[in-house]
C-alpha cells in the first residue's frame, strides 16, 4: 500500500513538473503588498521565467536581474509545495538560500507563492506577510513529449 502511495506522488510531481515546462510571461509579483514589477513594468522588462526540468531561470531586461533556481514540487499535500533554492546570481548574493512556497496552476496562469521564513497558507503577499507572490501566464506550450 505504501509503495502504491509512492508511486501516486511521483506521477503527480512528474504531472506537474512537465506542466510547468517551457516560458512564463511574468504578470507581476508582489511583495509584501507592493507590486514590484507591477503589470506594465512586467511587459516592459519582459520579465519571465523558465522551467527546464527541475531548474528555474527568472530574468528581466534588467541590468543584474538574473536568478537561477532549482525547485521540488510535493503536490500531493493540502496545498501544492513547492521548495526553491537559488543556485545563481549575476553578484552571486544569494546564492544557497532556500525559499518554501505554495503554488496553484490552472491552464495557463502559473501563481508562486513563498517566503524565507515560513511557507504560506495562502497565495497572497500582503502587507506585512514577509511572502512573495509571482503571477506567470504561459507564454510558450510546454514541451511535447
Amino acid at each position: 500500500m505504501a509503495a502504491t502511495g509512492c508511486r501516486t506522488d511521483n506521477s503527480l510531481v512528474n504531472s506537474d513538473i512537465r506542466s510547468l515546462q517551457g516560458t512564463w510571461d511574468v504578470v507581476y509579483q508582489e511583495i509584501n503588498g507592493t507590486k514590484l514589477p507591477d503589470e506594465k513594468m512586467a511587459r516592459l522588462f519582459h520579465a519571465k521565467i523558465v522551467f527546464v526540468g527541475h531548474a528555474m531561470h527568472y530574468t528581466a531586461d534588467l541590468q543584474g536581474f538574473d536568478f537561477r533556481f532549482t525547485y521540488n514540487l510535493y503536490p500531493g499535500h493540502r496545498l501544492k509545495e513547492i521548495d526553491l533554492r537559488v543556485m545563481e546570481t549575476l553578484d552571486e548574493k544569494g546564492t544557497g538560500q532556500e525559499f518554501y512556497g505554495i503554488y496553484r496552476l490552472r491552464g495557463d496562469e502559473l501563481r508562486i507563492c513563498y517566503s524565507k521564513a515560513k511557507r504560506p497558507q495562502k497565495l497572497v503577499a500582503g502587507e506585512e506577510s514577509h511572502n512573495t507572490l509571482i503571477v506567470l501566464k504561459r507564454n510558450s506550450p510546454h514541451p511535447v513529449e
